[in-house]
């Protein structure tokens, strides 16, 4: 979870991931994380001090647990989906799933 809002462009969440994604940006970009980052690894550090906006830095807590809430969402709804779904009938995360005959466990074939 380094970048929030691309396991949501990835799962073709579109307007959430690139809100996320956008959001994170921002934040990021007025913060001054990436210079208050490259001045830490250089060994500038009051210059590192000096540079970075905490208040800024505020807002990423709220990006990533918005991110981790719309993933903990999209996995429940793929969960009802393989649930109720007639061509593949879940039994859960020890007894994999089984789709037309063939029985899946941990994404491998028995």
């Amino acid at each position: 979870m380094i970048i929030p809002g691309l396991g949501q462009i990835y799962f073709n969440r579109l307007p959430s991931g690139f809100y996320l994604l956008f959001c994170f940006i921002v934040t990021f970009y007025l913060s001054h994380v990436g210079d208050a980052l490259l001045a830490t690894m250089t060994g500038h550090f009051d210059f590192a001090q000096t540079v970075l906006k905490p208040e800024c830095l505020l807002f990423m807590p709220s990006i990533y647990l918005f991110a981790a809430f719309d993933a903990y969402v999209l996995i429940e709804e793929l969960n009802n989906f393989l649930k109720s779904s007639s061509h593949a009938s879940y039994q859960g995360m020890d007894g994999g799933f089984v789709i037309g005959q063939q029985q899946y466990k941990g994404w491998v074939k028995k």
